[in-house]
């Protein structure tokens, strides 16, 4: 697919070689979940050059991973043919990888405390798995920082300060955080005094 071809249900049953009927149940399903949009029966996908980046970021995840196991297998016969091992420090790889993913999760949760004057570790494994999971989706660690600045800016000194914390800014709805437009308004209380009033909706905090 491409975004110059304006695709529709007939051409995608023609290509697939599918029942007309079968795609269509298909795209009702794409169209739910919002992967899709369907305009004047004109299938499109929203967000199509950010997929092109998704695409683009997991291919270079896979030559990197097949540049890692190249150069796994070349140090582990430069060991093997090594007559004196003991003189021979190799650090493969692999341990540099968890070195990055630990500078990754240190400077996400570093970030985290200071704007919102928390103290969480780095090395817990449920805040470890939230920024994983994000990781894997293409989020990057400023789109970490940009959800953390616009939490604080709406929680903080609120009701909701209690849910600046890794497993509800990182998880399901993280994308969502990232997206949305930072809403306070100014309102006057019954003695007079301006305070803010963050808008949210409690069902926005959990996932």
């Amino acid at each position: 697919m491409s975004n110059r071809i304006a695709y529709t249900d007939e051409m995608l049953a023609a290509i697939f070689r599918r029942e007309i009927n079968v795609v269509r149940l298909a795209l009702d399903v794409f169209k739910q979940f919002g992967m899709i949009e369907i305009i004047e029966n004109v299938i499109t996908i929203p967000n199509w050059n950010k997929h092109q980046s998704l695409d683009a970021y997991e291919k270079k995840k896979e030559r990197d991973r097949q540049y890692s196991a190249e150069r796994r297998a070349a140090q582990k016969a430069l060991i093997e043919q090594s007559s004196d091992k003991s003189s021979d420090v190799v650090v493969s790889e692999e341990e540099k990888e968890k070195d990055s993913d630990k500078e990754i999760y240190k400077t996400i949760i570093s970030f985290l405390n200071l704007k919102a004057g928390t103290n969480y570790r780095p090395t817990t494994p449920k805040t470890k798995a939230a920024i994983n999971a994000r990781l894997s989706e293409g989020f990057t660690v400023d789109d970490f920082k940009t959800v953390i600045d616009k939490k604080c800016i709406e929680w903080l000194e609120t009701e909701f300060e209690k849910y600046l914390r890794p497993e509800t800014l990182f998880g399901c709805k993280f994308e969502g955080y990232l997206n949305a437009k930072v809403q306070k308004r100014e309102t006057v209380s019954a003695n007079g005094i301006k305070i803010d009033e963050t808008m949210n909706d409690l069902d926005d905090l959990f996932y």
